[in-house]
């Protein structure tokens, strides 16, 4: 492919030759005409194939909501092929023909636009009331941006099609409600929190649980519901290597729990990024990023899938999560690992997951409302951004709920 990015002899369109001219995103480029491969896929490149055909049919019923809510992080490349190589990267697991799809970790809005503070969401028969804590002033949190709200029912029987409300309630309400249709009621429907500001910048999603429509009365989230049931009727696709159509089918998989935590940055020191690390090595991103203000502190919400270990013990997972098992920990970034480009901090504050036991997790799932909280200094004895390993370390609390 030859790219003219000052435009070479003019732009060209159609066909030349055997060369075509092309546009896209404001560039000028020219390529060959495709032709028809004969080489047989190799394995690697068939389970490959079969992941991203899977992937972008499943996406697919949010397409119109991708071109919105993904705009941030589509730098050349289209907001649909962004959140494919997102949930490909951090929502699905599993091979051919066993995908599984965690709904927990996947994505329908991604932005650098803070989320609200402990979003949560209830049935109510066909209602699904959302919640959060105003957190105006965070970043680029504003009292005007607007709600994104998502409930979406992945059975082929009732179409696919998400329930995608923007712009109903502002953040400062700290409410909104999606009204389902019966057609939903006996289902489980997962649902979604975001945010668009004003200027169109979009927050990452909060996924807020699987709920069972059709309850009588208020009825917290699921938090066993992070894996796809997917009907295998409904996801066909190409299989590279196998002639005809094939289907994907879910495979078995324990429950998790993915109870809520806040880490609570005391006042940090002013004018530094500050962001919860996802991922690792160098290829990790930062996500809930902040800067510091005067005499503020900063608040980190999010959710951790727990999994019982062989001793009986809490063990967690999921990109947020550092560490070997027995030692697992949250990385907060600061500074230039935080993305900041101006001043010159490049640190990074390792808070542990240790002392949190099976009594705690067990309360916590059983108080509505509840998370676990800790609070840790933000700044060190000599007035720079706090680092390492945090210390003292005061453990995490329940706390919360009715």
């Amino acid at each position: 492919m030859a790219k003219f990015p000052a435009g070479v002899l003019g732009p060209f369109y159609g066909i030349i030759g055997p060369i075509t001219g092309c546009r896209w995103k404001s560039i000028n480029y020219g390529r060959s005409l495709p032709g028809k491969s004969t080489k047989r896929a190799t394995p690697k490149q068939g389970q490959q194939r079969t992941r991203f055909g899977f992937v972008s049919q499943f996406l697919s019923p949010l397409r119109d909501l991708i071109k919105t809510s993904f705009s941030e992080y589509a730098t050349n490349m289209t907001e649909y092929n962004n959140a494919i190589s997102y949930t490909l990267k951090n929502a699905v697991s599993g091979s051919y023909p066993d995908f599984r799809v965690h709904y927990d970790q996947l994505l329908v809005s991604r932005g650098s636009l803070p989320n609200a503070m402990a979003p949560s969401a209830v049935a109510e028969g066909n209602k699904v009331h959302f919640s959060w804590t105003d957190n105006t002033g965070v970043g680029k949190a504003a009292a005007g941006d607007k709600t994104i709200l998502v409930a979406w029912c992945p059975e082929p029987q009732l179409n696919n099609h998400p329930v995608v409300i923007i712009g109903s309630a502002a953040r400062s309400e700290e409410t909104d409600t999606v009204d389902l249709s019966a057609v939903f009621e006996g289902k489980t429907v997962h649902t979604w929190l975001a945010f668009i500001s004003s200027e169109g910048l979009t927050a990452s999603s909060v996924y807020t649980g699987g709920l069972l429509m059709g309850a009588t009365a208020k009825s917290v989230h699921s938090v066993m519901a992070s894996f796809a049931e997917v009907p295998a009727e409904q996801l066909i696709f190409e299989e590279a290597q196998a002639p005809g159509d094939v289907t994907a089918r879910p495979g078995n998989n324990d429950m998790q729990q993915e109870p809520a935590f806040e880490i609570i940055l005391q006042l940090p020191t002013p004018g530094v990024d500050f962001g919860l690390q996802k991922g690792q090595g160098r290829e990790y991103e930062t996500v809930q990023r902040q800067r510091s203000e005067p005499q503020k502190d900063l608040h980190f919400n999010f959710h951790l899938n727990i999994k019982t270990a062989k001793d009986g013990s809490p063990d967690f997972h999921g990109p947020l999560v550092q560490g070997p098992p027995g030692a697992r920990f949250v990385y907060i970034d600061i500074g230039k690992m935080a993305g900041q480009k101006t001043g010159y901090w490049e640190r990074r504050l390792k808070i542990p997951l240790q002392g949190i036991t099976r009594e705690m997790i067990d309360l916590l799932l059983a108080t509505p409302g509840a998370k676990l909280e800790t609070r840790v200094p933000g700044t060190g004895k000599d007035g720079t951004p706090n680092c390492g390993t945090v210390k003292p370390f005061e453990g995490w609390n329940v706390v919360g709920g009715g």
